[in-house]
């Protein structure tokens, strides 16, 4: 599963925004994805942030001010 498949599954049962690092830690309780890297929420906001940055307003995620991201609800696909 990629990344961004487990930060969507994340958020989209999420009652409130996440930052990288507590979505990060839900997709490894739930087994859901694992990186082997050092900082591995720089890896979760980096790949969601990129994703927003390529995508616009067709990604499935948004971003708030305060850096922690949400799922696009209602305006989804």
């Amino acid at each position: 599963m990629s990344v961004l498949t487990a930060a969507r599954i994340v958020l989209d049962e999420a009652s409130e925004p996440l930052s990288a690092g507590a979505i990060y830690q839900r997709m490894v309780d739930r087994g859901l994805w694992r990186n082997p890297h050092q900082h591995p929420e720089a890896t979760v906001a980096a790949a969601i942030s990129s994703d927003i940055g390529r995508r616009a307003g067709s990604s499935d995620f948004r971003i708030e001010p305060d850096r922690v991201f949400t799922i696009r609800r209602g305006d989804r696909r």
